[in-house]
């Protein structure tokens, strides 16, 4: 808590025996302790009044809304704690106390400070970071972080302890020597009397420092609590292999999950929240550690399959009959990896492949034949078949 400073009154208004002294509020207050104690550990007799004129006493001090009377005869101290004090003059006295043994104090909580972060700007390899603090004292300092998340509160330091008594602090944050990749930096102040406020800026900082080349044209499928990604691989030499990183709050900068993969264009990520969306994206490495920036990113919810139970042949012309469940309008076959068109969709429980000869050629008697059904929303199947 912050000491405010108390006047004396000008005027005494609370008898020709009583020293008190006055304090006038500028805005409302959310609590002040209005006390006095003594330096001779005499007992004070206390009495406060409002801005409104009235005398608040230790006997009607529960009347009036949000006023206590607290007490510590062993300390010699008394006092009346506000809940909130209104804008205005406020008058402590006492009427058995000296002016010298009289000791008044008010006391109200030091709001924390709050941050705001002016857009940092790039030069080469340096970033200028900046944030405005509001209210500040002395002991108000502020330290800068990055971090490969967006939320967390916790990085490596930038800068540490900078005063910001002035109302700002500001630092420049060399990545020379920082791994490229996606970066979020955020700013912690800390007055000493309050819980540190962190705040982080909005937008991602991206390092590249002329390291790996990143993979791209990331895409994917999703089935139930399994992604499956694809993407064209770095084409850079030294890659060891790569990481993927997702997170199951899409909107939301940075992630939160990591998944190690070969030296290859695909991975299967699994153990997925099949009622949540999911945004992914894939960042090269090398045998010394070097992470490239990261891929574009996609975003993926969980899709029903379509479902096959059976298939039966018909003939004359030769026909395929499917049947199951959530089979869409617009539904998509392959056979063989080919897209068969001759088809007809009934309802979402049958589909008819139609083609007669080409069908049947298509489709050997005896033969495991692979079959792959697409729905519009991105559900997806696949089974083999003979007949």
């Amino acid at each position: 808590n912050n000491l405010m400073q108390i006047l004396e009154s000008q005027t005494n208004i609370l008898g020709p025996l009583a020293v008190q002294k006055s304090i006038t509020l500028a805005s409302e207050q959310a609590v002040v302790l209005f006390g006095v104690g003594s330096a001779s550990g005499t007992f004070p007799s206390i009495t406060l009044v409002n801005p409104q004129g009235q005398t608040i006493t230790p006997v009607n001090a529960s009347s009036f809304p949000g006023v206590q009377y607290i007490s510590d005869t062993d300390a010699a101290v008394a006092l009346f704690q506000v809940e909130p004090a209104g804008a205005g003059a406020w008058t402590l006295g006492t009427d058995n106390l000296s002016s010298s043994d009289a000791e008044f104090t008010a006391l109200a909580p030091q709001s924390p400070p709050g941050l705001t972060w002016d857009a940092p700007s790039r030069r080469e390899r340096t970033v200028a970071l900046s944030v405005r603090v509001s209210p500040t004292t002395d002991a108000t300092a502020v330290t800068f972080f990055y971090s490969r998340n967006a939320a967390g509160q916790t990085g490596a330091v930038i800068a540490k302890d900078l005063s910001a008594k002035t109302g700002s602090a500001s630092a420049s944050w060399n990545t020379s020597g920082v791994l490229d990749g996606t970066y979020y930096v955020f700013a912690k102040a800390d007055d000493g009397m309050n819980p540190p406020v962190v705040l982080y800026y909005g937008e991602a900082v991206v390092v590249n420092n002329g390291g790996l080349a990143p993979p791209s044209n990331l895409s994917g499928t999703r089935s139930g609590a399994t992604a499956t990604l694809t993407w064209t691989a770095s084409p850079d030499s030294s890659v060891a292999g790569y990481e993927v990183y997702y997170t199951d709050e899409p909107l939301v900068a940075g992630t939160k999950f990591t998944v190690h993969s070969a030296v290859s264009n695909q991975a299967t990520v699994a153990g997925l929240d099949p009622a949540k969306e999911y945004r992914f994206c894939v960042a090269a490495f090398n045998r010394d550690g070097r992470f490239s920036v990261e891929s574009n990113s996609v975003t993926l919810k969980n899709v029903p399959p379509p479902v096959v139970s059976a298939m039966a042949k018909a003939g004359n012309p030769f026909r395929i009959m499917v049947s199951g469940s959530n089979l869409q309008s617009g539904i998509k076959v392959f056979i063989s990896g080919i897209e068969w068109t001759n088809k007809k969709w009934v309802n979402m429980n049958q589909i008819k492949l139609k083609g007669g000869a080409a069908l049947k050629a298509a489709v050997p008697k005896g033969t495991a034949t692979t079959f792959r059904f697409l729905n519009p929303d991105g559900g997806e199947m696949t089974m083999a078949w003979q007949w």
